[in-house]
C-alpha cells in the first residue's frame, strides 16, 4: 500500500492496524481526529508524507520522531498549543504548523537545517516575536529568508540558555559566556 487516503471522513479514531502497513503517504486531514495510533516499524521506514491538517489535535505523539523517512509533515490548522522538541530530530523538507495556538516555538526547531518550506503564521506567536516573523511577507517565510531569520533567532535565544548572551553596542555585536568576562565579537557593524 502506498498512499491512505482518508480525508474529509469527520472520523473521530482510526483502526490501529493502519500504521501496520507500509504507507507512504497519510492524508489524514479534515477529519475529526484528536490522537493518532501507534507508529510500528513498517511505517516508521516508509511514511514520507503525513498530513493531518484540519483536525482536533492538541498533541503530536512524540513517538512521530521514529518516522525516519518523514519529510512532509502538516499540522496546520489544529488546536497545538506547542510542538514537541522531539520532533526536531525529524529530516523534514516541510513543515506546515500555521492556523494553529502555538505560542512558541521550540529552539532545537533551528535544527532542522532540511527545511525548505517552514509555514508557522497564522499563530499567536511570543516566541520567536511576530515582529521577528512578520518581518517578511508570507511567501519569504515559506522559502528561505524568513525561514533563516527565525532559524537565527532561535540559535541565539538557545544559545543565551546555554550560558551565552548576545549584546551590540559601538558597532559590534557580541557574545559573552556567562562563566567569564570574556567576549567574542560576531559581527562588525561599519
Amino acid at each position: 500500500m502506498k498512499e491512505g487516503v482518508t480525508q474529509c471522513n469527520q472520523l473521530r479514531d482510526l483502526p490501529s492496524s493502519l500504521f501496520d502497513l507500509p504507507i507512504r503517504i497519510a492524508l489524514l486531514g479534515g477529519n475529526m481526529l484528536e490522537s493518532l495510533p501507534r507508529m510500528t516499524r513498517a511505517t516508521s521506514n516508509s511514511l514520507a508524507h503525513l498530513d493531518i491538517s484540519y483536525n482536533k489535535f492538541r498533541l503530536l505523539p512524540t513517538d512521530l520522531s521514529l518516522l525516519s523517512a518523514l519529510r512532509i509533515l502538516n499540522v496546520s490548522h489544529n488546536k497545538l498549543e506547542t510542538f514537541p522538541s522531539e520532533l526536531c530530530t525529524l529530516t523534514l523538507h516541510s513543515l506546515d504548523l500555521s492556523s494553529n495556538l502555538l505560542s512558541s516555538l521550540p529552539l532545537q526547531l533551528s535544527n532542522m537545517r532540511c527545511i525548505k518550506k517552514l509555514i508557522v503564521v497564522p499563530n499567536p506567536l511570543v516566541s520567536p516575536p511576530l515582529t521577528v516573523v512578520d518581518k517578511y511577507p508570507l511567501h519569504q517565510l515559506i522559502i528561505s529568508q524568513g525561514r533563516e531569520h527565525i532559524f537565527k533567532w532561535l540559535s541565539v535565544q538557545s544559545n543565551h540558555e546555554e550560558g551565552w548572551r548576545f549584546s551590540a553596542s559601538a558597532g559590534v555585536a557580541t557574545l559573552r559566556s556567562f562563566n567569564s568576562n570574556s567576549y567574542v565579537p560576531i559581527l562588525k557593524i561599519d
